[in-house]
């Protein structure tokens, strides 16, 4: 299997590179500067000359309160650009794998969300998310839709950078106490999209970190704090006192039994992974 990689510099791409290393699979990466997914010719160029059976796009909008603002460029990058990808893909007969979001739910379920359950977005971020994956479904190419929650990882845009560089200035943090979901290890998911490619996986399919019936973003705060042993305090707060842009699914917990069952093993709990994070870094 030759797999082409888009957006591979971001918070996923890169964990993604050292995993196909690792496991010895033919791939070829492009960062954005080195192939932007908006630049349709240089796009169907790339294409052409790497003639990929798998193509993972890595690449996408993520700043999710900036979308509500941005809402031109958050569509174009996680919408109009997959629209073109997943055409090419159909033409050329590539299989087209695209990572999603819980955030396509409203949250208002109290048990885990399944692949098919009915997305309702609250924010743009979300809603520029649920076009990408209407767009690949509609348009007739074989394809992958992974959609996963609170992703971190070693590079990018993700609370778990953000919340380490705070703690090194900061004795108090204020982190939401009502939001619930599972955190998900780039390392996590480079693997288990692997797995599930490797097993021919079709489809919608979940992969986060294992957390039962999800953890609250505050609780997720104060292990991070700990396995990281820092000092900084984790203050409790509800959404509504942060006053954000983007509204966030209060619950957004998604079911990976289908996965799991799929790939033939368990994903880690979220501690684990957690942990071989602070090893890797």
């Amino acid at each position: 299997m030759k797999i082409m990689i888009l957006g591979s510099g971001g918070t996923l791409g890169k964990d993604f590179i050292n995993i196909l290393k690792q496991k010895r699979e033919n791939f070829y990466a492009y960062t954005k500067e080195q192939l932007n997914i908006l630049n349709l010719e240089r796009l169907n160029k790339a294409i052409d000359e790497v003639k990929p059976d798998t193509i993972i796009n890595c690449a996408g909008y993520t700043k999710v309160d900036m979308a509500e603002i941005e809402k031109d460029k958050a569509f174009s990058v996680n919408a109009l650009a997959v629209f073109n990808l997943a055409k090419i893909c159909r033409e050329k007969g590539i299989f087209l794998t695209y990572i999603s979001t819980d955030y396509v739910f409203s949250g208002e379920k109290t048990s885990p969300y399944h692949p098919f359950d009915t997305a309702s977005p609250l924010n743009y971020y979300g809603l520029s998310k649920l076009y990408g994956e209407n767009y690949i479904r509609d348009s007739g190419c074989d394809y992958l839709i992974v959609r996963t929650s609170w992703l971190y990882g070693t590079e990018g845009n993700n609370f778990f950078l953000k919340l380490l560089e705070k703690s090194e200035s900061k004795d108090e943090i204020t982190v939401e106490t009502d939001q619930i979901s599972s955190p998900t290890s780039t390392i996590t998911l480079s693997k288990t999209i692997i797995a599930l490619l490797n097993k021919g996986g079709r489809g919608i399919y979940n992969i986060t970190d294992r957390t039962k019936n999800g953890i609250s973003l505050y609780t997720f705060a104060k292990k991070i704090m700990e396995v990281f042993e820092r000092k900084t305090v984790i203050k409790g707060v509800k959404s509504s006192e942060l006053l954000r842009p983007a509204k966030r699914p209060s619950y957004s917990v998604l079911d990976i039994e289908a996965t799991e069952f799929i790939i033939g093993e368990r994903l880690p709990y979220w501690e684990v992974s957690l942990g071989e994070m602070k090893r890797r870094m």
